[in-house]
């Protein structure tokens, strides 16, 4: 009994020396993995201590400046770990599994061998919207599916997981073939990367990270650029060494353990010949996998001008470069497609937003598209009719040419209504044809106010559209303003053209 007393003691106190001999500088000092918010000590003023939002700045300026806050947080994913056995590690959000010989996964990516299939969600037809909005822009639409680690390698993923999960759903065949059903450029990389996984000598994948590795992302950049037609792009080389190239190490860093979790493994990148070159700008749009894609795409050499923005949010200016660019190609794992809050369609709403014509905006760079007559000053939301009739001229996109397919003039129009002025009548003609009659009732549903055009109707390449609005009024003459005099019916917020 007491050699097991003596024993715990024993390794509380190796606990304790270790800290100590950091301290002292026996062991180097080692940063912490990922990223860190680092706080600025906040001034302490009267009112901000009253409204208690010094307390709130002083709490997260402690959280990230605390003393030996490097050496406590190692030693609790330490202490995690060996009381785990390792197998469920602490450092990364507790969601590191590790799978047999080494491999570690990000639980995360499980999703695909969940047992009861996820439903794509319905955001996913928000990708047709946006296609449709690339084609009159002439840009050109490509979709690069990322293999996740636990298609590539379900031998090594641990067997209590496999027992609750399976590959039955076959998502990435299914994400596959709505993406060309939407008339889509896609290359799916599973068959590829289970291929290489089988039958090469260099992986694609290394067992310390989550992430394709060069290797393997580098051959998807290769077929999927010889299948968009890019150009034909040879290996010429490998490069092999034992430090890591950028993520390759990814996970195994961000447990943060004093003793690294490090088996033995190579990390090789390819380099590659091409004698081909693609005119024009070129955005690449993706989560952490589209880097490595990205940096292939420049060691390749065959782009022009490239452009990359991976995970955060866009800016409108952001979405301005990509909506000006020549082709748009996005790379994400079937993770991405399955979950409806993912930044994936977040981006995908910024941009169907920043591709529709804004009323509240002159049209930046292709104004000349849109021309508007009858319409008042630009506001924040959009502009006000002004008087009995509004005038528009759409030159149409280039889609134009292709037979039986139909057009729809999509707006976001909204009534001029207040007190005794309940009703609105708006009817619209296209190249002096009525082809809709809006009718606007105040606290009732508004009607749709989207134009369907075959384009057989459409003459000179061009729409006229006219909007003749049946009771026009100024706020003056409500009451709710005393300087307006304007004759106000509909108010325009957005126009977005869309194809079948």
């Amino acid at each position: 009994m007491k050699k097991s007393h003596y024993l715990f003691v024993g390794i509380v106190l190796c606990f304790l020396v270790a800290p100590l001999g950091y301290i002292l500088g026996i062991k180097a000092h080692t940063p912490i993995y990922g990223v860190e918010n680092i706080v600025e000590l906040p001034s302490l003023q009267n009112q901000s201590f009253l409204s208690k939002e010094f307390q709130k700045n002083f709490e997260e300026w402690w959280q990230s400046h605390y003393m030996l806050r490097t050496i406590f947080l190692k030693t609790k994913n330490q202490l995690y770990d060996i009381f785990n056995l390792g197998k469920i590690h602490s450092g990364f959000n507790e969601t590191v599994i590790e799978g047999s010989d080494n491999y570690l996964y990000s639980r995360g990516y499980f999703l695909s061998y969940r047992h009861t299939c996820t439903a794509i969600p319905p955001e996913f037809n928000k990708i047709k919207e946006l296609k449709d909005i690339a084609d009159k822009k002439n840009i050109s639409v490509y979709f690069v599916l990322a293999a996740n680690k636990a298609v590539i390698y379900p031998q090594y993923i641990p067997s209590r997981y496999r027992f609750f999960y399976d590959n039955n759903c076959d998502y990435y065949n299914q994400i596959e073939q709505k993406l060309k059903e939407m008339g889509i450029n896609v290359y799916n990389s599973q068959k590829l990367l289970s291929s290489i996984a089988e039958n090469e000598t260099y992986q694609p994948y290394n067992k310390t990270g989550t992430h394709w590795n060069y290797y393997g992302a580098g051959r998807v950049f290769q077929a999927s650029a010889e299948m968009f037609n890019f150009g034909k792009i040879e290996l010429r080389d490998i490069e092999t060494r034992s430090q890591k190239y950028g993520t390759e190490r990814d996970i195994a860093d961000l447990l943060n353990l004093w003793i690294p979790y490090y088996p033995r493994q190579s990390f090789y990148r390819p380099v590659w010949q091409s004698e081909a070159f693609v005119k024009g700008k070129t955005a690449i749009i993706g989560n952490s996998f589209s880097n490595e894609y990205k940096i292939n795409a420049e060691y390749s050499g065959i782009f022009e001008n490239l452009s990359h923005y991976e995970n955060l949010p866009l800016s409108d200016k952001d979405c301005h470069n990509i909506l000006n660019t020549d082709r748009i190609i996005f790379v994400y794992t079937d993770r991405a497609f399955l979950q409806a809050n993912h930044q994936f369609y977040q981006k995908i709403d910024r941009l169907i937003k920043n591709g529709k014509y804004l009323f509240r905006h002159k049209f930046s760079e292709k104004n000349e598209d849109i021309t508007t007559e009858g319409l008042s000053f630009y506001e924040d939301w959009g502009r006000w009719s002004e008087g009995k009739s509004v005038k528009m001229t759409i030159k149409l996109p280039d889609i134009r040419h292709k037979h039986n397919l139909n057009l729809k003039i999509v707006f976001e129009a909204f009534p001029f209504l207040s007190g005794t002025h309940n009703q609105q009548k708006v009817i619209v003609k296209v190249n002096k044809k009525e082809k809709a009659v809006w009718f606007f009732e105040q606290r009732k549903a508004s009607p749709d106010t989207s134009i369907n055009l075959d384009l057989s109707e459409i003459k000179n390449k061009e729409l006229h559209i006219s909007f003749e609005i049946d009771n026009p009024i100024s706020p003056q003459e409500l009451n709710s303003s005393i300087d307006d005099q304007r004759k106000l019916g509909i108010g325009f917020k957005t126009l977005s053209i869309q194809s079948d």
